[in-house]
């Protein structure tokens, strides 16, 4: 999230030479913003996330249009399937430039299922993790149909 409000910064003020550091500060504003909202005005995520979604269903197509008519240079169909290069990254072949860049979105994918959301997914398998699920299980922990206590 901090590079691309550098990247921003960068298109729009020229003598802007971007920090690393400046980088991480922006992230970590973010995270605390996005963290600050989801704790203090949860009631209101319904409205942000409703906000959100039509906001990226109302943009796509002009952003489209946009970054189709402004790009520089027209490549036909045929090039952009089929030509693959790894922009001077060094690696021997393309397989080896493909699977490094996959690398760290595999991460974060297996971070993301495997630590984040499996404590949510096996809270709901615990007894009493929380007081809406009470009702749920009878005296002897089995669950009732009717919400018995």
């Amino acid at each position: 999230m901090g590079g691309l409000v550098q990247a921003l910064i960068v298109i729009n003020d020229a003598t802007y030479t971007p920090e690393r550091w400046q980088g991480t500060l922006l992230t970590w504003v973010a995270v605390i913003a996005v963290a600050s909202f989801n704790i203090f005005c949860a009631k209101h995520l319904p409205l942000a996330e409703g906000i959100f979604c039509s906001v990226h269903i109302f943009a796509f197509v002009p952003v489209i249009v946009c970054l189709w008519v402004m790009t520089p240079t027209k490549q036909s169909a045929a090039a952009v399937f089929t030509q693959f290069t790894d922009n001077g990254s060094g690696w021997p072949n393309m397989g080896a430039t493909v699977l490094v860049g996959q690398a760290c979105r595999s991460h974060t994918v297996i971070f993301e299922e495997m630590f984040a959301d499996s404590p949510t997914q096996g809270v709901k398998y615990v007894r009493g993790a929380w007081p809406g699920q009470r009702r749920s299980y009878g005296r002897r922990g089995r669950k009732c149909r009717n919400h018995c206590a």
